[in-house]
């Protein structure tokens, strides 16, 4: 359902030590696999009137003691005008020195913002920062969107980390053939299925999308295949509309 707002604003910041890489080494490689909807943090939707909750940081998915929290440094204020600004959520670690970023989010929903998840061991979840990542244990409500549904689920695009192959199994680099998409263009795709090999996620899609925004592509030929899920660096190679077209 798509909200009419008049005015919304929000600032969300992380307070990180200076050089300090939040990462696991033993960790797999980084690469998004969905999107953290937190409403104690941001409630359900822009303008809600909620009651916030601290959320707390780890620097491993196996560890009890908390090294920070994010929190509700200051909540919704209401213009008279109507809609809702002022929002700002600030992400606090222990130690002195801290400088101020902004924390990585990506909507999953119209206005809906979710933090980005790199990894998920049982009920934690690893999301990204500006400078490496963190581990949080959300409270009940929270829900995590897989990219899986995300973009199968949604009018969903090709992105410029997106290869140019198409594969005809998964995971076969011999059978993959280029397609000439045109420099600059994010050609829609139907998501019709995935599989994961050797490690990596991999979509089968149909392409150019019959539902698709913006103008179409008329140079892709109609074609069908797999493609890998992410490049070589965890981008995501196909993603999604959040707030349709």
């Amino acid at each position: 359902m798509i909200r009419h707002l008049c005015v919304v604003s929000a600032s969300v910041l992380v307070l990180l030590l200076p050089g300090a890489a939040w990462a696991d080494s033993g960790d797999a490689p980084d690469r998004v696999i969905g999107l953290l909807e937190l409403p104690q943090l941001f409630g359900h939707g822009a303008c809600d009137r909620y009651e916030a909750r601290p959320l707390a940081l780890y620097r491993r998915a196996d560890t009890d003691l908390a090294s920070g929290e994010i929190r509700v440094d200051k909540s919704w204020t209401f213009p008279q005008n109507g809609g809702c600004e002022g929002l700002e959520i600030g992400v606090h670690l222990s130690g002195a020195g801290a400088v101020v970023q902004e924390l990585p989010t990506r909507e999953f929903g119209y206005e809906d913002p979710g933090a980005i998840v790199l990894a998920r061991k049982g009920h934690r979840f690893k999301i990204r920062l500006q400078d490496g990542a963190a581990w949080v244990a959300p409270a009940a409500g929270a829900e995590f969107h897989p990219m899986e549904t995300l973009v199968a689920e949604n009018l969903s695009y090709l992105t410029d980390a997106w290869n140019g192959t198409v594969c005809a199994e998964p995971g076969q680099s011999g059978t993959c053939r280029k397609i000439e998409a045109g420099a600059g263009r994010e050609p829609g795709v139907t998501v019709l299925g995935h599989r994961e090999t050797a490690g990596r996620l991999w979509f089968e899609i149909e392409l150019p999308s019959r539902e698709t925004c913006g103008e179409p592509v008329p140079d892709v030929p109609r074609t069908r295949g797999w493609v890998s899920a992410h490049d070589n660096d965890g981008a995501p190679a196909i993603w999604f509309y959040s707030r349709g077209c």
